[in-house]
């Protein structure tokens, strides 16, 4: 069973899981052509289907949220414009002393 890409498509599954529809489900693995003919169908075009239960649900919702309300993206976009222009300086002692705060932790 491939679930590579599976954190990617979690927004998706959870919406079709809300509406009560089903999400589409795809034969075809990252990287491959969705060409029909190109390729023999995998289980006989026959697929897996999960679901989660309301408590699942809700547990996906919550850490997507925690995901998105820890991301700073007014930092994220200065340090990602200063790394492009060539400005972005570490300190080595900041480094060094990570370092060594996640050995001895």
């Amino acid at each position: 069973m491939n679930l590579s890409g599976i954190w990617n498509n979690l927004p998706d599954i959870l919406r079709s899981q809300q509406t009560g529809s089903r999400a589409p489900a795809s034969n075809v693995g990252p990287g491959e052509s969705g060409a029909a003919g190109s390729q023999a169908v995998p289980n006989g075009g026959k697929t897996d289907h999960a679901e989660l239960s309301s408590s699942g649900l809700a547990a996906a919702q919550s850490v997507q949220q925690s995901q998105i309300s820890d991301v700073r993206m007014e930092k994220v976009d200065s340090v990602r414009a200063a790394i492009s222009n060539g400005t972005f300086q570490v300190s080595a002692q900041d480094v060094a002393g990570k370092i060594i705060q996640n050995l001895l932790g």
